[in-house]
């Protein structure tokens, strides 16, 4: 934990790979992705920014968590890229909405008007050897969610913005689009392409 005059402690261990974090709505839970170790861990966050008492918050089976986010009824959305698709799970690894994609899914973070849409950054991954072979493969995508976001980071744009800028994104795309990778659209949520897809989750 970094503290606002700059000095830093650490506040959790044996963590398998930590990497998207969420904090909930009511400031008491930080939620973590552990990447390598396929679930989902929360902490309580005491008023000094202390966690304690380390649990796991949902087993995802063989889902590789990535970048993450809270909607408004307490799920939790999170991008995984191996298996190429967003996820929407409740407290205790109940399965809500898969989104299959045909990339790897980075990040996802619930914004736009009522911040009931969920943007999704996807780029086709090739392993880290081959990260900057200058392939322009990223999207951002977008799909109206069943529930609002919630809790922290609270900003679609600006929580995106560094899974962006590592992906060496080619593309703005609507969930649902057949955009060619090097297109590039302004059209974020474009309703009637985003459905498509909406309807086709499971």
């Amino acid at each position: 934990m970094v503290t606002p005059d700059g000095s830093a402690r650490r506040v959790a261990d044996s963590l398998a790979f930590p990497n998207g974090m969420a904090v909930t709505a009511d400031n008491a839970t930080l939620i973590c992705a552990e990447s390598y170790g396929k679930k989902l861990t929360s902490f309580d966050i005491a008023s000094d920014g202390s966690l304690s008492d380390g649990r796991v918050w949902a087993d995802l089976g063989d889902g590789v968590s990535d970048g993450i986010c809270v909607d408004a009824e307490g799920a939790v959305w999170y991008g995984d890229v191996p298996n190429m698709r967003c996820v929407r799970v409740r407290e205790g690894g109940d399965l809500l909405q898969t989104i299959e994609l045909d990339r790897g899914c980075f990040a996802c973070m619930l914004g736009g008007r009522d911040d009931s849409t969920l943007f999704m950054v996807a780029q086709d991954w090739r392993g880290a050897e081959r990260m900057r072979d200058g392939a322009r493969t990223g999207q951002v995508l977008t799909i109206p969610a069943p529930a609002a976001g919630a809790g922290w980071p609270e900003d679609a744009p600006a929580a995106l913005c560094s899974a962006w800028n590592a992906s060496a994104v080619g593309t703005y795309a609507p969930a649902g689009s057949r955009a060619h990778p090097r297109a590039r659209s302004a059209d974020w949520a474009h309703e009637a392409n985003s459905r498509s897809m909406f309807a086709n989750s499971r």
